[in-house]
């Protein structure tokens, strides 16, 4: 069993993993598992420490999970920062102290959240679980079970559309993740990665199926640009009652107006503080629609 020593700086795997910001991770006996990069890990946090083992064994698997959890900042000096921006927000950072945004691999933020369309996190993960049974890559057996790892673009594309769509949590979405994943350049990623937040976002937003909502996501979770916001209808609500915004559909304009709020209040943490307060307004639920 390995640890890295926490020195006191907080960290709440179920909040980082049940937060709405990623899915393949699960939690049984107290240990969470899953697959990323092409590394299966169980984790826990105790006595102080972040314990780990991963498969394959490799030497840069501890430099990566600094990475992953963001083990490399002072999240509670990002805290702070953000309740001095708002001294309203210090109770729900009280509250869901141990939240962290996670840096996630790009290709696999980009389809997961594909998946997330008026959906829910339960049939989110079992749908992207049943994905990764069907056409991901084993990396390690664990457990009993065989590990594997998130389908790249390159195959999801080559799946035959009606094994997607059958998948219980995909449907539609399905579909839509083949056919953006067939449409996408061999450089896709590693040009989405060079570009800074603006450009990422509209490279994004250029392609089939993902709206700003969707390329906010992928800007925050898995491009590792805090000051993006992702709106939805919670958000904008959040919007209408902490800053003011009038009330109104969310238009092109009224969606620009909410993050650009986030924006004007608390900075490049903008993303940190719409996931407070997006846990703040739906209490924690798992089942709640992303």
């Amino acid at each position: 069993m390995n640890a890295i020593p926490l020195e006191g700086s907080p960290l709440d795997l179920g909040l980082c993993f049940e937060s709405g910001q990623a899915f393949g991770w699960e939690c049984e006996g107290g240990w969470w598992r899953g697959v990323t990069s092409g590394r299966y890990f169980r984790l826990r946090v105790g006595d102080g420490c972040l314990l780990w083992e991963g498969l394959p064994e490799r030497e840069d698997n501890e430099e990566y999970l600094r990475h992953y959890f963001r083990l490399d900042c002072d999240v509670s000096r990002i805290y702070s920062r953000l309740a001095e921006a708002d001294p309203g927000l210090a109770p729900l950072i009280e509250r869901w102290r141990g939240l962290r945004i996670l840096r996630q691999p790009a290709e696999e933020t980009f389809f997961s959240f594909m998946a997330t369309a008026c959906n829910n996190i339960p049939r989110i993960k079992a749908g992207l679980r049943e994905l990764r049974e069907l056409c991901g890559t084993p990396v390690a057996e664990a457990e009993g079970r065989v590990w594997k790892e998130f389908p790249s673009a390159r195959v999801i594309g080559a799946q035959e559309e009606d094994r997607l769509t059958a998948i219980r949590g995909l449907a539609f979405r399905g579909r839509n993740m083949r056919r953006c994943a067939g449409s996408l350049p061999a450089d896709f990623f590693p040009r989405l990665r060079s570009l800074d937040y603006p450009g990422a976002r509209e490279l994004l937003t250029g392609q089939p199926f993902i709206g700003p909502k969707l390329a906010d996501c992928i800007c925050l979770f898995g491009l590792d640009f805090q000051q993006a916001v992702p709106v939805d209808t919670h958000i904008h609500q959040i919007g209408v009652k902490y800053f003011g915004l009038p009330e109104a559909p969310l238009s092109a304009r009224v969606y620009r107006q909410t993050a650009g709020a986030f924006r004007d209040r608390f900075g490049g943490l903008a993303g940190w503080a719409q996931q407070f307060l997006f846990l703040g307004e739906i209490g924690g639920d798992d089942g709640q629609t992303v």
